[in-house]
């Protein structure tokens, strides 16, 4: 696992926040959805910039709001 890196997560586009990846190489965020998010599909997605020794690396996924 690749450990202490930072990753952004971001909601239509737009950063909710940002977490380390742990000993497992997995980071977490814990959001709360607004009230005010539409009802419908919204793009999840999570980014790691890079650096020296790894690539940047961008992973997407759907939100679905009902």
């Amino acid at each position: 696992p690749i450990v202490g890196k930072s990753l952004t997560f971001l909601l239509d586009g737009v950063s909710v926040g940002s977490g380390v990846t742990d000993s497992a190489g997995r980071a977490r965020l814990r959001y709360n959805i607004p009230s005010t998010l539409s009802v419908g599909s919204h793009t999840l997605s999570v980014q790691f910039a890079g650096e020296s020794k790894y690539n940047s690396s961008v992973g997407t996924g759907t939100l679905t709001v009902n």
